[in-house]
């Protein structure tokens, strides 16, 4: 019995406290999610960007409800562990549902973006555009890759206006460390290196003829290599701003939240 409460009930608590709170909190998220799924259907007309919203929400929802349930059902047969043997194979599917929440949450939703160091205007008009940008900018990668840098970037003849373009979309430390590597024309461009080296769009801009072909190659590659997970993300965090736009616009009269 002192086996069965210190291993069992009072050792398994944690895990069913645990699920009981992320059960409240994916109901939380997938009513969010419902909410903006509602939002945009009233308010969106552009169809690329309504199907990557409905997309999103829809992953959203499925991944709230899979994880909420999972996480109830594996808290109860924990403390169902302490005294009856088959509160461990309910457990089975709970840890194989958990694995694809987890992966669906880091291939599907999840997403890494800028530091935002200063308040930004946002609205509907200007956060379509953006996604209409990254929805363009994805199927020029898709298709062509090796071809992309002429097709995205608006002067591709100008150094100044990849590495705009590569500031802009969350590129730009990839570059670098890319750039880096290549030791002979990082040591062209900055003098001998040493443990500390401070690299902006300016330094790059003024130089030498000579080294832009060279420049060229490696914006090229970055943009071939890391450009579809930047876009992917950008792109996932628009939508996710988009939508909390649209609910908040729609409710702003009211006392609910988005």
């Amino acid at each position: 019995m002192a086996s069965n409460l210190l291993s069992g009930y009072i050792g398994n608590a944690p895990v069913a406290l645990y699920g009981m709170a992320n059960a409240v909190w994916s109901a939380y998220v997938w009513r969010r999610a419902y909410r903006h799924g509602v939002a945009g259907a009233k308010d969106l007309k552009e169809e690329i960007v309504e199907r990557a919203l409905e997309r999103r929400i829809r992953t959203f929802k499925t991944h709230a409800a899979i994880n909420g349930v999972t996480g109830t059902v594996a808290g109860a047969a924990s403390l169902v562990t302490a005294t009856l043997w088959y509160g461990y194979p309910v457990l089975v599917p709970c840890i194989i549902l958990s694995i694809f929440c987890n992966y669906v949450w880091r291939h599907r939703i999840g997403y890494d973006r800028p530091l935002i160091r200063q308040r930004l205007r946002v609205d509907k008009i200007s956060l379509i555009e953006k996604l209409k940008s990254v929805a363009s900018s994805r199927q020029i990668l898709k298709e062509a890759p090796s071809e992309s840098l002429p097709k995205l970037v608006t002067d591709p003849g100008s150094i100044a206006s990849i590495l705009e373009f590569i500031v802009k979309y969350d590129l730009f430390n990839d570059f670098c460390v890319r750039l880096l590597k290549d030791t002979s024309l990082s040591t062209s461009l900055f003098g001998t290196l040493t443990d500390e080296l401070i690299m902006d769009p300016q330094s790059l801009v003024i130089a030498d003829k000579l080294h832009l072909p060279r420049l060229f190659q490696i914006a090229q590659t970055t943009i071939n290599e890391m450009g579809p997970k930047r876009f992917q993300y950008r792109e996932r965090y628009l939508l996710e701003a988009l939508g909390c736009y649209l609910c908040a616009r729609g409710v702003e009269t009211t006392s609910e939240k988005c």
